[in-house]
């Protein structure tokens, strides 16, 4: 599961049912309500757009993007191909997004674990079968750049990375 930070969508995925989840959700407007006990309710709406092309055994994490533009599935899949899920949600409240799929580039098969760049401007994400991080525009959905960040095992084989975080840098 994973929210944007706008507060409108929170988005799921199921390897089990094969589809992607946008809950929208319409935020009150107006004065804070009464205390009365009871729970706040909120309006929702739920759209559920199936998978093309992907398969997965198991939904690793949904990545949201920081502007709520764009969301991320990264998955493991015996048979992946190197398709990353990205959802882009309507800008019309309660009307389903697009599923589109990134095709990453060479070798890489399942995208396992991804993050945005401070700046917003990159989605990282690690694949198996390469073994590399590819760069994605998060705009444009296109795969624009690999590195090879050398991990092994201890037979000295590549391994995928698996967890990634962002340390952001001092502007100064």
């Amino acid at each position: 599961l994973a929210s944007t930070n706008n507060g409108t969508h929170i988005f799921g995925a199921s390897a089990s049912k094969d589809n992607f989840t946008d809950i929208g959700v319409t935020v009150p407007t107006g004065p804070c309500p009464a205390i009365t006990g009871d729970p706040l309710s909120f309006t929702t709406t739920l759209n559920q757009t199936p998978f093309t092309g992907v398969t997965p055994s198991e939904i690793d994490q949904v990545v949201a993007s920081p502007d709520s533009s764009v969301a991320f599935v990264l998955y493991n899949a015996a048979s992946a191909s190197g398709l990353l899920p990205a959802y882009q949600p309507s800008t019309t409240a309660g009307q389903p997004g697009t599923l589109t799929n990134v095709q990453l580039s060479g070798s890489a098969q399942a995208p396992l674990a991804g993050i945005f760049s401070p700046d917003e401007t990159i989605f990282f994400v690690s694949t198996s079968g390469d073994n590399l991080i590819h760069y994605v525009n998060p705009v444009t959905l296109q795969d624009t750049q690999t590195i090879n960040p050398g991990l092994t095992n201890p037979n000295g084989q590549a391994v995928p990375v698996q967890l990634m975080a962002i340390k952001p840098r001092p502007t100064t």
